[in-house]
């Protein structure tokens, strides 16, 4: 995936100046001019998801998801 990423230019490799055992991945600047883009979609799709619930139905609805979520990442582990 970071191989993908580092070809369309998302983002870059730079080497730990302090353990060269490592290597930091960073944001282009490309990447992020993209951002307010994808928090202006995310806005969207979120106006369009959450129609109609009240703020409390959104946080039952987030909470059940974090469970899922939490069950899923339990049972990975498991393996």
């Amino acid at each position: 995936m970071l191989d993908r990423l580092e070809a369309l230019g998302c983002i870059k490799r730079v080497s730990d100046s302090a353990d060269r055992r490592k290597v930091n991945i960073a944001l282009t600047k490309a990447a992020q001019n993209l951002k307010s883009r994808y928090d202006e979609v995310s806005v969207r799709m979120n106006e369009i998801f959450y129609a109609g619930f009240s703020d409390h139905e959104m946080q039952n609805f987030e909470n059940l998801l974090a469970r899922v979520l939490k069950n899923l990442t339990e049972r990975e582990k498991m393996k």
